[in-house]
Parts: structure tokens; C-alpha cells; sequence
């Protein structure tokens, strides 16, 4: 197949390039994709910025209306609703980050992972790390990020469902440990690359 313009500069097509951190909210995703040191893929989102979260660092937050002109143009390679609020990663951004670093990393939900492994170029280069942490302790983590309580319901109350991104990933952890579970995820990494 042929690779589309937006993916002409990939060198070595099909390899592991893609680290997809998936999980239950305040899992811990992002703190472990950033003390990898990868860069990160950023994504659209139509939620309002959390406190101290930066445009075009941690989200490009954007409008509905705009994200779902992105999909209906085809140039997202994925789209997904996720408690309450649209969320997308744009080909642009995929395709520019590959370009620069040999790996980088997205924090994606469960159905958003699985449209990315669909996709005839990314898909082949993605490795899936379900992270998730008990409950309590993700209820902790959403009130010490300042999240609202209807949002904490809401996400508590998909927690079952969230775990279920474990059974599309290559590797599951228990984030209890920070420290471990870098350490495992970068054993991860050096095995993927190695493939």
C-alpha cells in the first residue's frame, strides 16, 4: 500500500513507533508517558482546560463543531466521545511528530486505541500499555487535579468499562509505584524496538 503524503517522510513503515498509554482517568498516563521522555502525540479535545493545562501541550482545545469537521474531512485517526466531550488525534500531528522522534507517545480511551490500530499506516506501529491504579486511588488523584464532582462521577462510574482496554493491550500495570512502572514500561519499550 502505498503511503498517503501526509506519511511520505516515515522511515521504516510498520515498525513500533507508537506508545499508546490507555486506561482509567487519572491513571497516571500522561506523568508516565512524559518520565519516559517521549514526545507526545496531542490531541483535539472540546473539554475545557483543567488548571495549569496548556493549549497545544497538553490538549488542543477546540470547539465540537471544529473536531467534527476534522472527522467529517477524514483527518483524524480517531475520534471518540469520552465523558461527555469529543476528543480526536489528527494525522497532521501524527505524521509531524514521526517525522521528528523515532517513538512518541498518546494518552487515548479504549475505543479511540482501537480506531488507531485500524488505521492501514499507524496501526502496525502502535503498541498498546493498559495502566490503570484501584479506584480509591483514582478518586485521590482526580480531586488532587482539581476535577469537578460530576465529572469524578462520571468517570468513576465507567471505571468498569475502562478496564476493559486490557484486553486490547500488550502490556497491562498497576500504577501504584511511579518508579516501577516506568521502569516496566521501559523494558517495554527496548523489547518493542527490538522487534
Amino acid at each position: 500500500m502505498e503511503a498517503p503524503e501526509h506519511y511520505a517522510a516515515i522511515k521504516e513503515p510498520g515498525k513500533f513507533r507508537i506508545l499508546v498509554l490507555c486506561g482509567p482517568s487519572a491513571a497516571g498516563k500522561t506523568t508516565l508517558g512524559r518520565r519516559l521522555g517521549l514526545p507526545e502525540l496531542v490531541s483535539h479535545t472540546s473539554r475545557p482546560p483543567r488548571p495549569g493545562e496548556v493549549d497545544g501541550v497538553d490538549y488542543y482545545f477546540t470547539s465540537r463543531s471544529k473536531l467534527y469537521g476534522l472527522y467529517v474531512l477524514g483527518d483524524l485517526v480517531e475520534y471518540n466521545i469520552y465523558g461527555g466531550h469529543v476528543y480526536g488525534l489528527s494525522e497532521d500531528e501524527v505524521a509531524a511528530k514521526l517525522e521528528e522522534h523515532p517513538v512518541v507517545f498518546v494518552v487515548m480511551e479504549r475505543q479511540g486505541v482501537l480506531q488507531l490500530k485500524q488505521h492501514p499506516i499507524c496501526g502496525p506501529m502502535v503498541r498498546v500499555a493498559f495502566i490503570t491504579a484501584p479506584k480509591p486511588e483514582l478518586e485521590r488523584r482526580m480531586r488532587a487535579r482539581g476535577d469537578g464532582e460530576d465529572d469524578i462521577r462520571a468517570r468513576l462510574a465507567r471505571y468498569s468499562e475502562d478496564l476493559k482496554g486490557c484486553y486490547i493491550a500488550d502490556i497491562s500495570v498497576s500504577n501504584e509505584s511511579l518508579p516501577r512502572t516506568v521502569d516496566l514500561l521501559r523494558g517495554a519499550v527496548a523489547n518493542w524496538l527490538g522487534e
